[in-house]
Protein backbone atom coordinates (compact mmCIF):
# COMPACT_ATOMS: atom_id res chain seq x y z
CA UNK A 1 0.00 0.00 0.00
CA UNK A 2 0.95 3.79 -0.27
CA UNK A 3 0.28 6.58 1.69
CA UNK A 4 -2.27 8.71 0.88
CA UNK A 5 -1.57 12.40 -0.20
CA UNK A 6 -4.25 14.54 -0.93
CA UNK A 7 -1.88 18.27 -1.28
CA UNK A 8 -1.96 21.40 -2.73
CA UNK A 9 -0.44 21.15 -6.06
CA UNK A 10 1.16 23.21 -9.04
CA UNK A 11 0.20 23.02 -12.44
CA UNK A 12 3.24 22.25 -14.33
CA UNK A 13 1.26 21.50 -17.77
CA UNK A 14 -1.74 22.00 -19.26
CA UNK A 15 -2.40 19.97 -22.44
CA UNK A 16 -4.92 19.98 -25.04
CA UNK A 17 -7.30 16.87 -25.05
CA UNK A 18 -6.80 15.13 -28.17
CA UNK A 19 -10.22 14.03 -28.42
CA UNK A 20 -12.29 16.77 -27.26
CA UNK A 21 -12.59 20.30 -27.98
CA UNK A 22 -14.44 21.16 -24.31
CA UNK A 23 -11.53 19.19 -22.28
CA UNK A 24 -7.82 19.67 -21.07
CA UNK A 25 -5.24 17.33 -19.42
CA UNK A 26 -4.10 19.28 -16.23
CA UNK A 27 -0.54 17.26 -15.16
CA UNK A 28 0.15 17.91 -11.69
CA UNK A 29 3.46 15.80 -9.83
CA UNK A 30 3.62 12.72 -11.70
CA UNK A 31 -0.44 12.27 -12.22
CA UNK A 32 -3.14 13.43 -15.11
CA UNK A 33 -6.14 14.69 -14.61
CA UNK A 34 -8.82 15.63 -17.49
CA UNK A 35 -10.96 18.97 -16.60
CA UNK A 36 -13.00 21.42 -18.39
CA UNK A 37 -11.44 23.52 -20.65
CA UNK A 38 -10.24 26.81 -20.03
CA UNK A 39 -10.95 26.61 -15.77
CA UNK A 40 -7.24 26.37 -15.18
CA UNK A 41 -3.81 27.75 -16.15
CA UNK A 42 -0.18 26.50 -15.77
CA UNK A 43 1.11 28.17 -12.18
CA UNK A 44 -2.26 27.54 -10.19
CA UNK A 45 -2.27 26.00 -6.99
CA UNK A 46 -4.80 23.42 -6.94
CA UNK A 47 -5.25 20.74 -4.54
CA UNK A 48 -5.43 16.80 -6.04
CA UNK A 49 -7.41 13.91 -4.64
CA UNK A 50 -5.55 10.74 -6.09
CA UNK A 51 -7.09 7.47 -6.75
CA UNK A 52 -8.21 5.35 -3.99
CA UNK A 53 -9.03 8.32 -1.79
CA UNK A 54 -12.51 8.03 0.33
CA UNK A 55 -14.44 11.21 -0.56
CA UNK A 56 -16.82 12.16 2.19
CA UNK A 57 -20.34 12.90 -0.14
CA UNK A 58 -21.61 16.43 1.33
CA UNK A 59 -17.77 17.27 -0.21
CA UNK A 60 -18.37 15.69 -3.15
CA UNK A 61 -21.66 17.26 -3.91
CA UNK A 62 -19.99 20.81 -3.08
CA UNK A 63 -17.58 20.12 -5.37
CA UNK A 64 -19.67 18.51 -8.05
CA UNK A 65 -17.62 15.45 -8.12
CA UNK A 66 -19.99 13.18 -6.71
CA UNK A 67 -21.24 11.40 -9.66
CA UNK A 68 -17.81 10.31 -10.85
CA UNK A 69 -17.45 8.46 -7.39
CA UNK A 70 -17.72 4.97 -7.38
CA UNK A 71 -20.75 3.73 -4.60
CA UNK A 72 -22.46 6.78 -6.37
CA UNK A 73 -25.70 4.86 -6.86
CA UNK A 74 -24.98 2.74 -3.28
CA UNK A 75 -25.10 6.04 -1.19
CA UNK A 76 -28.49 5.61 -0.09
CA UNK A 77 -28.69 2.09 -0.20
CA UNK A 78 -25.62 1.07 1.12
CA UNK A 79 -24.37 -3.20 1.60
CA UNK A 80 -24.93 -4.60 5.58
CA UNK A 81 -21.27 -3.25 5.94
CA UNK A 82 -22.59 0.37 5.37
CA UNK A 83 -20.02 1.01 2.50
CA UNK A 84 -20.39 3.81 0.56
CA UNK A 85 -23.09 5.40 3.01
CA UNK A 86 -20.71 8.06 4.27
CA UNK A 87 -18.24 8.66 1.18
CA UNK A 88 -17.40 7.57 -2.44
CA UNK A 89 -14.37 6.07 -4.00
CA UNK A 90 -11.93 8.42 -5.87
CA UNK A 91 -10.85 5.87 -9.09
CA UNK A 92 -8.31 6.47 -12.25
CA UNK A 93 -11.04 6.45 -15.43
CA UNK A 94 -10.38 7.32 -18.95
CA UNK A 95 -12.43 10.38 -20.71
CA UNK A 96 -12.82 9.98 -24.26
CA UNK A 97 -9.56 7.82 -24.12
CA UNK A 98 -7.24 9.76 -21.67
CA UNK A 99 -6.53 8.24 -17.98
CA UNK A 100 -7.84 10.89 -15.48
CA UNK A 101 -5.79 10.16 -12.33
CA UNK A 102 -8.38 11.18 -9.77
CA UNK A 103 -9.45 14.91 -9.64
CA UNK A 104 -8.05 18.28 -9.13
CA UNK A 105 -10.34 21.11 -7.23
CA UNK A 106 -9.85 24.69 -6.86
CA UNK A 107 -7.52 26.30 -4.18
CA UNK A 108 -10.73 27.90 -2.46
CA UNK A 109 -8.37 27.99 1.02
CA UNK A 110 -5.48 29.82 -0.42
CA UNK A 111 -3.42 27.11 0.90
CA UNK A 112 0.55 26.61 0.34
CA UNK A 113 2.06 24.21 -1.78
CA UNK A 114 2.63 20.93 -0.22
CA UNK A 115 -0.29 21.50 2.53
CA UNK A 116 -1.76 17.85 3.11
CA UNK A 117 -5.39 18.86 3.41
CA UNK A 118 -6.98 15.17 4.17
CA UNK A 119 -8.01 15.54 7.64
CA UNK A 120 -9.37 19.35 6.71
CA UNK A 121 -11.87 17.53 4.15
CA UNK A 122 -12.15 14.05 6.14
CA UNK A 123 -10.70 12.32 3.15
CA UNK A 124 -8.83 9.00 4.27
CA UNK A 125 -7.59 5.92 2.21
CA UNK A 126 -9.65 3.26 0.61
CA UNK A 127 -8.98 0.32 2.43
CA UNK A 128 -11.62 -2.53 2.85
CA UNK A 129 -11.72 -4.69 5.93
CA UNK A 130 -9.60 -8.20 5.54
CA UNK A 131 -11.58 -10.88 3.81
CA UNK A 132 -11.86 -13.36 7.33
CA UNK A 133 -13.81 -16.27 5.15
CA UNK A 134 -12.81 -19.78 5.96
CA UNK A 135 -10.02 -20.36 3.40
CA UNK A 136 -8.11 -17.46 4.86
CA UNK A 137 -6.97 -18.99 8.27
CA UNK A 138 -8.15 -18.00 12.07
CA UNK A 139 -5.79 -15.18 13.67
CA UNK A 140 -3.24 -15.83 16.00
CA UNK A 141 -1.40 -13.69 18.67
CA UNK A 142 0.98 -11.00 17.20
CA UNK A 143 4.37 -11.34 17.27
CA UNK A 144 5.95 -8.06 17.12
CA UNK A 145 9.12 -9.37 14.80
CA UNK A 146 7.26 -10.93 12.41
CA UNK A 147 6.87 -7.77 10.39
CA UNK A 148 4.42 -6.23 7.78
CA UNK A 149 5.48 -5.37 4.15
CA UNK A 150 7.31 -1.94 3.79
CA UNK A 151 4.71 0.36 2.02
CA UNK A 152 6.01 0.68 -1.42
CA UNK A 153 5.28 4.67 -2.49
CA UNK A 154 3.84 5.64 -6.03
CA UNK A 155 6.51 6.88 -8.27
CA UNK A 156 3.54 9.77 -9.37
CA UNK A 157 4.65 11.34 -6.00
CA UNK A 158 8.15 10.64 -5.67
CA UNK A 159 9.42 11.12 -9.00
CA UNK A 160 12.66 12.39 -8.01
CA UNK A 161 13.82 9.58 -5.11
CA UNK A 162 15.47 7.52 -7.89
CA UNK A 163 19.30 9.16 -9.14
CA UNK A 164 19.50 9.33 -13.00
CA UNK A 165 21.08 6.57 -14.00
CA UNK A 166 21.32 4.08 -10.88
CA UNK A 167 21.25 0.84 -11.06
CA UNK A 168 18.14 -0.43 -10.48
CA UNK A 169 16.04 -3.95 -10.45
CA UNK A 170 12.21 -3.68 -12.00
CA UNK A 171 10.06 -7.01 -11.17
CA UNK A 172 6.80 -7.37 -12.23
CA UNK A 173 4.00 -6.35 -9.86
CA UNK A 174 1.47 -9.44 -9.43
CA UNK A 175 -1.76 -8.77 -8.52
CA UNK A 176 -3.12 -11.26 -5.71
CA UNK A 177 -2.96 -10.87 -2.09
CA UNK A 178 0.80 -10.60 0.08
CA UNK A 179 1.64 -13.38 1.97
CA UNK A 180 4.02 -13.25 5.21
CA UNK A 181 5.81 -16.25 6.28
CA UNK A 182 9.53 -16.09 8.45
CA UNK A 183 11.64 -18.04 10.92
CA UNK A 184 10.45 -15.69 14.36
CA UNK A 185 12.53 -15.58 17.56
CA UNK A 186 9.86 -16.53 20.96
CA UNK A 187 10.26 -14.61 23.62
CA UNK A 188 11.06 -15.45 26.64
CA UNK A 189 10.81 -19.43 25.51
CA UNK A 190 13.92 -21.71 26.35
CA UNK A 191 14.59 -24.71 23.62
CA UNK A 192 14.11 -24.27 20.10
CA UNK A 193 14.58 -20.20 19.39
CA UNK A 194 12.25 -19.51 16.16
CA UNK A 195 8.90 -20.23 15.46
CA UNK A 196 7.46 -20.54 11.83
CA UNK A 197 4.64 -17.77 11.71
CA UNK A 198 2.43 -17.05 8.76
CA UNK A 199 0.50 -13.35 8.03
CA UNK A 200 -1.47 -11.68 5.51
CA UNK A 201 -0.33 -8.14 5.04
CA UNK A 202 -2.16 -7.09 7.99
CA UNK A 203 -2.51 -9.83 10.81
CA UNK A 204 -0.50 -12.92 11.74
CA UNK A 205 -2.53 -16.52 11.30
CA UNK A 206 -2.31 -19.58 12.18
CA UNK A 207 -0.03 -22.70 10.93
CA UNK A 208 -1.60 -25.76 9.94
CA UNK A 209 -4.60 -25.15 8.61
CA UNK A 210 -3.95 -25.08 4.99
CA UNK A 211 -4.92 -21.18 4.60
CA UNK A 212 -4.37 -18.96 1.92
CA UNK A 213 -1.36 -17.34 3.88
CA UNK A 214 0.56 -20.88 4.29
CA UNK A 215 0.60 -22.03 0.64
CA UNK A 216 3.56 -21.40 -0.27
CA UNK A 217 4.97 -23.84 2.32
CA UNK A 218 2.02 -26.26 1.10
CA UNK A 219 3.56 -25.54 -2.66
CA UNK A 220 7.27 -26.05 -2.10
CA UNK A 221 8.40 -28.32 0.69
CA UNK A 222 11.57 -26.66 0.62
CA UNK A 223 10.13 -23.02 1.57
CA UNK A 224 10.70 -23.80 5.18
CA UNK A 225 13.77 -25.59 5.08
CA UNK A 226 15.19 -22.45 3.15
CA UNK A 227 13.76 -20.67 5.86
CA UNK A 228 15.50 -22.26 8.81
CA UNK A 229 18.72 -22.23 6.55
CA UNK A 230 19.02 -18.78 5.78
CA UNK A 231 18.04 -18.46 9.88
CA UNK A 232 21.37 -20.49 10.78
CA UNK A 233 23.25 -18.58 8.14
CA UNK A 234 22.58 -15.05 9.34
CA UNK A 235 23.23 -15.94 12.94
CA UNK A 236 25.99 -13.76 14.57
CA UNK A 237 28.66 -14.52 17.11
CA UNK A 238 26.03 -17.28 17.94
CA UNK A 239 23.12 -14.51 18.77
CA UNK A 240 20.04 -15.78 16.56
CA UNK A 241 18.00 -13.32 14.82
CA UNK A 242 15.38 -12.11 15.26
CA UNK A 243 13.08 -13.10 12.13
CA UNK A 244 14.11 -14.22 8.38
CA UNK A 245 10.68 -13.38 6.31
CA UNK A 246 9.44 -14.28 2.75
CA UNK A 247 6.97 -11.93 1.20
CA UNK A 248 5.30 -13.48 -1.18
CA UNK A 249 2.45 -12.71 -3.59
CA UNK A 250 -0.38 -15.09 -3.55
CA UNK A 251 -2.37 -15.93 -6.69
CA UNK A 252 -4.67 -17.56 -8.94
CA UNK A 253 -7.93 -18.33 -7.57
CA UNK A 254 -7.73 -15.00 -5.66
CA UNK A 255 -8.68 -11.84 -7.81
CA UNK A 256 -11.36 -12.37 -9.76
CA UNK A 257 -9.45 -11.21 -13.58
CA UNK A 258 -6.30 -11.81 -12.57
CA UNK A 259 -5.68 -15.53 -12.09
CA UNK A 260 -2.13 -15.97 -13.82
CA UNK A 261 -3.42 -19.17 -15.37
CA UNK A 262 -4.80 -20.85 -11.95
CA UNK A 263 -8.16 -20.26 -12.29
CA UNK A 264 -9.10 -22.91 -9.83
CA UNK A 265 -6.45 -22.73 -6.90
CA UNK A 266 -3.74 -20.90 -6.04
CA UNK A 267 0.08 -19.94 -7.03
CA UNK A 268 2.78 -17.74 -5.22
CA UNK A 269 5.78 -15.89 -6.56
CA UNK A 270 8.03 -14.47 -3.59
CA UNK A 271 9.34 -10.74 -4.26
CA UNK A 272 11.30 -10.16 -0.92
CA UNK A 273 13.33 -11.46 1.98
CA UNK A 274 14.13 -9.66 5.03
CA UNK A 275 16.58 -10.47 7.70
CA UNK A 276 15.64 -8.06 10.87
CA UNK A 277 13.58 -5.93 9.24
CA UNK A 278 16.40 -4.91 6.88
CA UNK A 279 15.69 -6.10 3.19
CA UNK A 280 18.45 -8.31 1.43
CA UNK A 281 19.26 -6.88 -2.27
CA UNK A 282 17.69 -8.53 -4.93
CA UNK A 283 20.82 -11.18 -6.33
CA UNK A 284 20.60 -12.74 -2.81
CA UNK A 285 17.10 -13.47 -2.87
CA UNK A 286 17.50 -14.58 -6.13
CA UNK A 287 20.26 -16.72 -5.10
CA UNK A 288 18.37 -18.18 -1.51
CA UNK A 289 15.42 -18.70 -3.51
CA UNK A 290 16.88 -20.31 -6.91
CA UNK A 291 18.76 -23.06 -4.55
CA UNK A 292 15.64 -23.64 -2.97
CA UNK A 293 13.33 -24.04 -5.95
CA UNK A 294 10.78 -21.33 -3.90
CA UNK A 295 8.92 -19.31 -6.99
CA UNK A 296 10.24 -15.48 -7.88
CA UNK A 297 8.37 -12.74 -9.30
CA UNK A 298 9.38 -12.23 -12.93
CA UNK A 299 12.26 -10.08 -14.05
CA UNK A 300 10.95 -6.99 -16.05
CA UNK A 301 14.57 -5.55 -15.99
CA UNK A 302 17.45 -4.54 -14.77
CA UNK A 303 20.10 -1.53 -15.88
CA UNK A 304 20.45 2.22 -15.49
CA UNK A 305 17.38 4.13 -14.01
CA UNK A 306 15.54 6.51 -16.65
CA UNK A 307 11.99 7.48 -15.26
CA UNK A 308 10.23 7.08 -19.10
CA UNK A 309 11.48 3.50 -19.72
CA UNK A 310 10.06 2.33 -16.25
CA UNK A 311 6.85 3.67 -17.27
CA UNK A 312 6.91 1.74 -20.44
CA UNK A 313 8.16 -1.42 -18.89
CA UNK A 314 5.06 -0.92 -16.99
CA UNK A 315 2.57 -1.96 -19.94
CA UNK A 316 2.05 -4.79 -21.77
CA UNK A 317 1.24 -8.02 -20.59
CA UNK A 318 2.38 -10.29 -17.48
CA UNK A 319 5.37 -12.16 -17.72
CA UNK A 320 4.01 -15.29 -15.73
CA UNK A 321 3.57 -18.61 -18.16
CA UNK A 322 0.13 -18.27 -19.34
CA UNK A 323 -1.32 -19.85 -22.77
CA UNK A 324 -3.19 -16.44 -23.65
CA UNK A 325 -0.99 -13.70 -21.20
CA UNK A 326 -3.48 -10.67 -19.64
CA UNK A 327 -2.71 -7.48 -18.35
CA UNK A 328 0.13 -6.18 -16.10
CA UNK A 329 -0.35 -4.60 -13.42
CA UNK A 330 2.88 -2.77 -13.27
CA UNK A 331 6.30 -2.84 -12.10
CA UNK A 332 8.11 -2.55 -8.87
CA UNK A 333 11.74 -0.69 -8.92
CA UNK A 334 13.90 -0.63 -6.33
CA UNK A 335 17.79 -0.50 -5.70
CA UNK A 336 19.90 -3.23 -7.04
CA UNK A 337 21.80 -2.53 -4.01
CA UNK A 338 19.54 -1.79 -1.25
CA UNK A 339 19.90 2.16 -0.12
CA UNK A 340 17.64 4.84 1.95
CA UNK A 341 15.85 8.00 1.45
CA UNK A 342 15.30 10.69 4.11
CA UNK A 343 11.77 11.05 2.15
CA UNK A 344 10.52 7.84 2.25
CA UNK A 345 13.04 5.28 3.83
CA UNK A 346 13.71 2.57 1.73
CA UNK A 347 14.28 3.39 -1.85
CA UNK A 348 11.42 1.20 -3.80
CA UNK A 349 8.11 2.64 -5.74
CA UNK A 350 5.59 1.07 -7.85
CA UNK A 351 4.76 2.39 -11.44
CA UNK A 352 1.12 0.96 -12.32
CA UNK A 353 -0.08 0.81 -15.54
CA UNK A 354 -2.93 3.03 -16.71
CA UNK A 355 -4.10 0.28 -18.81
CA UNK A 356 -4.65 -1.89 -15.96
CA UNK A 357 -6.27 0.98 -13.99
CA UNK A 358 -8.47 1.62 -16.93
CA UNK A 359 -9.13 -2.11 -17.20
CA UNK A 360 -9.68 -2.17 -12.67
CA UNK A 361 -12.14 0.47 -13.25
CA UNK A 362 -14.22 -0.74 -15.61
CA UNK A 363 -14.46 -4.10 -14.06
CA UNK A 364 -14.92 -2.92 -10.68
CA UNK A 365 -11.40 -4.30 -9.70
CA UNK A 366 -10.01 -5.27 -6.32
CA UNK A 367 -6.87 -3.48 -6.35
CA UNK A 368 -5.77 -1.14 -3.56
CA UNK A 369 -3.16 1.40 -4.53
Amino acid sequence: MSDLIVTIKEIKKLLPHPNADNLELVIVDGWQCVVAKETYKEGDLVLHIPPDALLPWEIADKWGVARYLSGYEKREKPDAQGNFSTAGRVKAVRLRQEISHGCVIPNEGNYKPGDDLASVYGIVKYEPPEDMSWNQGNMEKPNVNLYPYSDVQNERNFSQVFESEESVIALEKIHGTNSVIGCVIQEGIEGTPYEIMISSRKNRRKMGEGSLYEQPLLITPAFEQMLKNMYAHYTVDEIAPRSVIVYSEIFGHVQKHFDYGHPDGYNYACFDISVNGKYLNWDEVVKWCSAYGVNLVPEVYRGPYNEAKMWELSKGNTLMPMEKPHLREGIVVKCLNERMDVKIGRVILKFVSDDYLDFSSRKGGTDYH
